[in-house]
């Protein structure tokens, strides 16, 4: 087989240029069905032990599949420069996008599921920045990680020099030209996840005053002190303790104190394990299986548990928006709650009642019980169908509903104090846009919506203080109010 070469491409448009390479748009001239991006390097500035390492690696590379990663199809040098052929992302880059919380905390775990996977194969990035965070909107939208096994395989100086731009992804050790190690990803992971979240750097200034802020360590933004450095975060949106944890531990300007990659890849808040992918749904349909055969050999206790267990794969599912997964979340809980009543009288058996202990928390909302139904009349219809599509235009909304949705799977669990607390949070930040807004379709929907998370709150009061929060719900019926 023929090595590649340009003259196997032809090159349709200038698409990005950097400050050391330049991207075109291309399609192989024997297959102009697909579309490919191709990167070129100018390698006049690195050495040539540092390009035969490259090219040693260039199939290892090649080799890499992974939904998260961007796909290097062919590598070869030409003249004075690289050329890495590229499976082109057409949704750009997620230095143009902004993202609710709760959304940051899917992409950033497919982040972290594809840096585990580079892990796998001794690749480390060492270059992470929004800018090499690409989309990917076909067939479904998926972060895509580039620009990846390149700068590893740089000198110190090489390393230094072919890092341009802002600073404000580039670890402090880098900066104050201390000895670094792959932990400076861990650190540009920090910055990123900040912006996602707060929307808004943690730190800001031109370069020179930005480079010296790291340098000396600066405090971030203000709440708890960690360790040796006092790191603040803002209080609004309001994260949960696990977030937190997280992000000190990612933003230490002291490599000593910074995150460790196993621990990253293990932490409590990513939950890597029961991410949303198509490997977890194949592991939560053999659990079913298992709970299923528990259940038919009478062993109740024993199958409540492993159905548990299954929810904590299917739940964070619910964004894919899969019918069959919704109702397969249905009849699980459904199924439960029959389980539950069962052994309720039996002294002998402990089921939990920690909502906790069902499921993780839930990243959307899916089903709210039947008792509850008089409250969801008028209102449910407009929450997704209309309201969210007409909230499109307004960041501060789209995350206020997005708040009081999860309130209300919260409150269908029974964890009724988390379900008050983040329908209390949607309520305080739509109250304010509800008076500023204009006469209008979306100004009755919304104010239809806070008289629906109003009434919600009393409910929660009203029904859901008792130890045992299944005996509350009584679930007497397979049918459950689904907000469309």
């Amino acid at each position: 087989m023929n090595s590649p070469s340009v003259s196997d491409y032809l090159f349709l448009d200038l698409i990005g240029v950097g400050s050391n390479a330049t991207v075109f748009l291309a399609v192989r001239k024997d297959n102009p069905e697909e579309i490919l991006a191709i990167k070129c390097i100018n390698v006049s500035k690195i050495s040539k032990s540092t390009i035969e390492k490259i090219v040693e690696a260039s199939n290892v590379l090649k080799s890499l599949e992974h939904e998260n990663i961007v796909k290097l199809k062919e590598f070869f040098i030409h003249g004075s420069r690289m050329y890495f052929v590229l499976e082109y992302c057409d949704g750009g880059s997620f230095s143009d996008y902004q993202m609710s919380l709760l959304k940051s905390q899917q992409i950033l775990q497919q982040l972290a599921s594809a840096l585990q996977y580079l892990h796998s194969h001794n690749i480390f990035h060492m270059n992470l920045k929004p800018k090499n965070i690409l989309i990917a909107t076909k067939p479904f939208v998926t972060l895509k990680v580039g620009d990846y096994g390149f700068a590893q395989y740089l000198s110190n100086n090489e390393y230094k020099l072919n890092l341009h731009g802002s600073p404000l992804y580039k670890a402090p050790e880098i900066l104050l030209d201390k000895q670094f190690d792959n932990r400076v990803d861990l650190w540009s992971i920090g910055v990123i996840m900040y912006e996602w979240i707060f929307r808004k750097s943690p730190y800001f200034g031109l370069i020179p005053e930005l480079t010296d802020k790291i340098k000396k360590c600066h405090q971030i933004e203000v709440i708890i002190p960690l360790y040796a450095k006092i790191f603040l975060i803002p209080q609004i949106p309001r994260i949960s303790n696990a977030c937190k944890n997280l992000l000190t531990s990612l933003l230490q300007h002291n490599l000593e104190y910074r995150l460790k990659f196993e621990d990253f890849f293990s932490d409590e808040f990513l939950d890597l394990e029961h991410m949303p992918c198509e490997k977890n749904f194949i592991k939560a349909q053999k659990l079913l299986q298992n709970a299923s055969e528990l259940e038919f050999e009478k062993k109740s206790k024993e199958a409540f548990d492993l159905y548990s267990n299954v929810l904590k794969y299917l739940v964070p599912m619910l964004t894919n928006k899969k019918k069959d997964i919704k109702l397969c979340i249905h009849d699980l809980i459904y199924r439960m709650e029959e389980i539950r009543s069962e052994l309720r009288d039996d002294n002998s058996v402990n089921i939990s009642t920690s909502p906790k202990e069902l499921t993780k928390p839930p990243i959307h909302y899916n089903m709210i019980p039947k008792r509850l139904s008089p409250i969801l009349k008028g209102t449910m219809k407009y929450l997704y169908r209309k309201l969210r599509k007409l909230s499109e235009p307004l960041p501060e909304m789209c995350e206020a509903l997005e708040l009081g949705e999860s309130g209300v799977y919260y409150l269908s669990e029974g964890n009724y104090a988390r379900a008050k607390e983040l329908l209390q949070r949607a309520l305080n930040e739509l109250k304010p846009i509800l008076r500023n807004e204009p006469s209008s379709i979306r100004r009755n929907l919304l104010t239809h919506q806070v008289d629906f998370w109003n009434r919600l709150l009393i409910a929660a009061d009203s029904h859901f203080t008792t130890t045992d929060i299944y005996t509350t719900l009584a679930v007497k019926s397979r049918e459950f109010c689904v907000i469309q």
